[in-house]
């Protein structure tokens, strides 16, 4: 026999010639055959790369565009906080604490409650204003109140700036009031949805609840408070 061949199955005289590659003894029709498939094996993987290197690269180029969005522009703030309260959360919470009550006079007990499409009408668009405008109070870059304005009891309310320092500060805690609210606020549009007396009486107490918690936070504090210092 000689050197480097072998013979084939079936005894026949017919040999194969044999090489040595680096997978090992190979003949020469599969060296061919392999030899056939590098080159597309090398096209698949620069494809693959390709793709690779562009989806990265679009990745990149999305992150780098939504970091240097300028994102004071989404909002223009004009109202001041002072003015969202004035106008929607106080006026809107009063029509639903009144909305609801027994009222005790010289002529007799008087239940009130919404009873006719108007008047459940009515205590919705206070609910989705109430609930709304904690959405306002989230939004950054809004002043407290417009320059020159003063407390109407600067021995018992503190002053705007001092507000807006406390907010500054710590803004975690302002945003945690403002969700605190909407989450009071909710519940008694749901009962409107559903015109449900109790429900919209009980989401009244979680409302007045919210509320002076943040009063005692912001608007007048216990002299004790450390919200006092200058």
């Amino acid at each position: 026999m000689v050197a480097g061949c072998r013979r084939l199955d079936g005894g026949s005289d017919r040999r194969e010639r044999r090489r040595l590659t680096p997978f090992g003894w190979a003949s020469a029709d599969a060296e061919q055959r392999r030899r056939r498939l590098r080159p597309q094996l090398a096209d698949g993987k620069a494809v693959l790369m390709r793709s690779w290197t562009v989806g990265i690269f679009l990745i990149v180029v999305l992150l780098v565009a939504d970091g240097c969005r300028d994102r004071s522009t989404e909002y223009r703030p004009t109202a001041t906080v002072r003015d969202i309260m004035i106008s929607m959360v106080d006026p809107s919470a009063d029509t639903l604490w009144e909305s609801v009550a027994t009222i005790i006079s010289p002529t007799g007990t008087e239940e009130r409650a919404p009873r006719t499409d108007e008047e459940w009408a009515t205590v919705r668009r206070s609910a989705v204003q109430l609930v709304e405008a904690t959405n306002l109070l989230l939004m950054r870059d809004r002043r407290v109140a417009k320059p020159g304005d003063q407390p109407e009891d600067s021995q018992v309310e503190l002053a705007p700036e001092q507000i807006e320092r406390i907010i500054n500060e710590d803004r975690a805690a302002w945003e945690k009031f403002a969700r605190g609210l909407y989450d009071a606020a909710l519940p008694a549009f749901k009962a409107i949805e559903a015109k449900n007396v109790q429900g919209l009486f009980d989401a009244g107490e979680k409302i007045d609840e919210a509320c002076e918690s943040c009063h005692q936070n912001y608007w007048y504090p216990p002299p004790t408070s450390g919200a006092w210092r200058k």
